[in-house]
């Protein structure tokens, strides 16, 4: 999956430059969000509403500086748009001994996070 969103990706933006650049891929029951890098410390936020592909033009567009690492594997991006604030985390995908997604979770990979005003509106698993 991470190859073909790569590819697409390449498509898109005409450079392979953007597709090297693409940290995490979160497909979401909803959404289908990608998380990139622009610069040393820009990262930026690419959703798309479900069944919306992603050859089509994101249906959100966010930029960041805000990162967070956890230990040398899990990263925390997050981003604002007015009073939302979208965190993506990718903490299921680099899980140490005894460390699982909840049953109802078991193949995730990571979190999609929505909170307006600081309180939780949506919660997604992220999947490859």
């Amino acid at each position: 999956m991470k190859k073909l969103i790569l590819f697409v990706a390449s498509l898109l933006f005409g450079t392979n430059t953007i597709a090297q650049t693409i940290l995490f891929s979160c497909n979401a029951e909803k959404h289908m969000v990608l998380i990139s890098q622009a610069d040393p410390n820009t990262y930026l936020y690419r959703s798309w509403n479900k069944p919306k592909p992603i050859t089509d033009k994101p249906d959100m567009e966010l930029k960041s500086s805000n990162m967070e690492s956890v230990g040398s594997c899990q990263r925390y991006y997050k981003f604002k748009s007015g009073k939302f604030e979208f965190e993506v985390t990718n903490q299921w995908s680099c899980q140490g001994p005894g460390e699982i997604p909840p049953t109802a979770a078991k193949d995730a990979i990571g979190d999609l996070y929505v909170k307006s005003g600081g309180e939780l509106k949506a919660h997604y698993y992220c999947y490859r």
